[in-house]
């Protein structure tokens, strides 16, 4: 069996890939990799937004549905991973009760000629990742147009084995369709060391993306540890932190262009995302009877976003300070999130004209 390091290296242009390995402390890892030649495949990087693991622009632009999708996302029995729009569409069919090879149907590959590229998806049972279930919508070698769809389910890998898909098998000129499936041997003992095993043998002129997740129980994929590889930004190895409900306990970026905002530590953020993230943990829908006696259906609670690190930490980078003085996000939380994002305040102004600070 050929070793996962050495077969990426052989292979400069993959394309995607996604893959499933047992690493040699016994845990199941999911892997997820993008590589680009054109300027636009370039311009893209990798976010957690709402609980998924988002491919985005890095400049704002049209949305593009063959570059930019959730590249991973999770229900409560799998997590899943792959390299376009069927991710969501295969996570919402299970959760619908679907089985995972019907999860997996009817998709076909990208309306991308003359390349069309296959559509890779990797479903990992959240139960230790006890089964891996793998499916490709790939083009015909022949004259066919109508895609071949592929399913394959794989059980109790042993430590160090691994199985991979990958778009594409190209020197970076001439491009083809990748063989279905691949089994490799891992060195790695960690998500960590997978990473850095992924990382080092993508090719330095096309990688731009890599990401390693636990499958761990839970609901979102903040909630397992997450390691990231990003050629869009600087070197560095970043704390545990939270995100919403769940942890990103290591991320890691590695031979970047440095687009970090003002040498901070964290993913390229766009106000949209910010506002998204906001909305979508403050946002409520119910039935709500307010202070002033009045029915209402939906309710915006800002204590909640007020009382997530993360986000506190994001909006304070955007506040310049005249937002400070009509910000109702309450005075002690937002001079703090100030004081540590920019050093003490001079003083903060109290609607009513009352100094402050």
């Amino acid at each position: 069996m050929l070793d996962l390091h050495d077969l990426l290296s052989a292979n400069p242009y993959p394309g995607r890939g996604v893959l499933c390995t047992r690493t040699h402390s016994g845990a199941v890892l999911g892997g997820y990799f993008l590589t680009g030649r054109s300027p636009a495949s370039r311009d893209r990087a990798l976010r957690l937004i709402d609980g998924e693991l988002v491919v985005g622009p890095r400049t704002m632009g049209k949305h593009d549905p063959l570059r930019h999708y959730a590249a991973a996302t999770a229900t409560g029995g799998w997590l899943v991973l792959g390299n376009g729009e069927q991710v969501s569409q295969a996570a919402e069919r299970l959760r619908a009760g679907a089985a995972p090879t019907e999860a997996l149907s009817g998709f076909e590959y990208e309306p991308d000629p003359p390349i069309r590229t296959s559509r890779i998806t990797a479903l990992i049972s959240r139960d230790g990742g006890r089964t891996a279930v793998f499916g490709a919508a790939r083009p015909s070698r022949a004259a066919r147009l109508t895609s071949n769809v592929m399913t394959l389910a794989v059980q109790d890998l042993e430590p160090g084995e691994a199985v991979l898909l990958t778009t594409y098998d190209s020197d970076g000129e001439q491009v083809s369709v990748a063989a279905p499936f691949t089994e490799a041997a891992v060195s790695a003992r960690n998500a960590e060391e997978l990473l850095d095993e992924i990382w080092s043998a993508l090719d330095e002129r096309f990688r731009i993306a890599a990401a390693v997740l636990d499958p761990a129980p839970g609901t979102r994929v903040g909630d397992p540890a997450i390691c990231l590889s990003c050629d869009a930004c600087s070197a560095r190895l970043l704390p545990q932190r939270s995100l919403g409900r769940g942890s990103v306990r290591q991320t890691r970026v590695v031979d970047g262009r440095d687009a970090w905002e003002t040498g901070r530590d964290r993913l390229p953020v766009t106000h949209s995302d910010l506002a998204r993230r906001i909305h979508a943990v403050s946002h409520l829908e119910s039935h709500f009877t307010l202070r002033s006696g009045r029915a209402a259906t939906e309710y915006f609670d800002k204590y909640r976003f007020e009382g997530d690190p993360v986000l506190l930490d994001e909006i304070a980078q955007r506040m310049t300070p005249p937002a400070t003085r009509s910000a109702r996000c309450g005075y002690f939380t937002r001079t703090s999130i100030l004081s540590d994002a920019a050093g003490p305040l001079p003083g903060i102004e109290h609607p009513a004209g009352r100094a402050l600070g």
